[in-house]
């Protein structure tokens, strides 16, 4: 009788079919691709970053630039000191004319007349600038320099044959107010042109009343 051949047990240690890939190979591959993976998404990131940082950049900018417009338009902006400007020549005006009826020095008359063209100049000068720009000048700010208390001074020197004297004192006095105003409004100033008006409109009240002052100290 034949023996029939015994079946051979499986071999434990032998690999597997190469159409059977153990789960664990699939964890490998999957892993690797998920290496891959930074490479893009950390080109869209510095992408990002770098888009961050131009808006960080004009935003910067764009800050920057209204800072120096604000800065730039309150330097500019020197109406109220032109106001008062054209409120002490309104007033210098009023004083010096009365110089022409009621004076009876030469010599007083002569200074009046000077400070009126002087005065009258700057004053067209002044309103000039305050149109150009367009600055509205309230009829009391004007006359926001008129001094009662000086009618009264010059009425009572008249009375007593003072009133030369007393004039040129008075408007001595307003014209070193107005020279003071005139140097405060050039130093805020910034644009060249005009901050040269002021000092001009300054020098030639200091001539005035240096040259007044000269004269009555002789």
């Amino acid at each position: 009788m034949l023996m029939q051949p015994s079946q051979q047990m499986p071999n434990p240690n032998t690999p597997p079919p190469a159409n059977q890939t153990p789960s664990v190979y699939d964890f490998i591959l999957s892993e690797q691709s998920t290496k891959k993976a930074p490479k893009s998404s950390g080109a869209g990131g510095q992408k990002n970053r770098m888009i961050l940082m131009i808006i960080g950049i004009l935003v910067i900018f764009m800050f920057g630039a209204i800072a120096y417009s604000t800065l730039t338009k309150n330097s500019n902006d020197n109406s109220s000191n032109l106001i008062d400007n054209e409120a002490f020549q309104t007033e210098i005006i009023r004083i010096a004319s009365m110089s022409e009826t009621k004076s009876r020095n030469v010599s007083t008359k002569n200074f009046a007349s000077t400070v009126l063209l002087v005065t009258k100049s700057d004053l067209s000068k002044t309103s000039e600038i305050l149109v150009k720009k367009k600055t509205k000048v309230p009829s009391t700010a004007i006359l926001k320099k008129n001094n009662p208390k000086t009618d009264t001074l010059l009425n009572s020197a008249e009375q007593n044959n003072q009133y030369d004297s007393t004039l040129e004192a008075e408007l001595t006095k307003l014209l070193i107010q107005y020279q003071a105003s005139l140097t405060a409004t050039a130093q805020i100033t910034t644009a060249s042109k005009e901050k040269q008006i002021y000092i001009d409109m300054r020098n030639n009240i200091l001539k005035i009343v240096e040259n007044q002052t000269t004269k009555s100290a002789v």
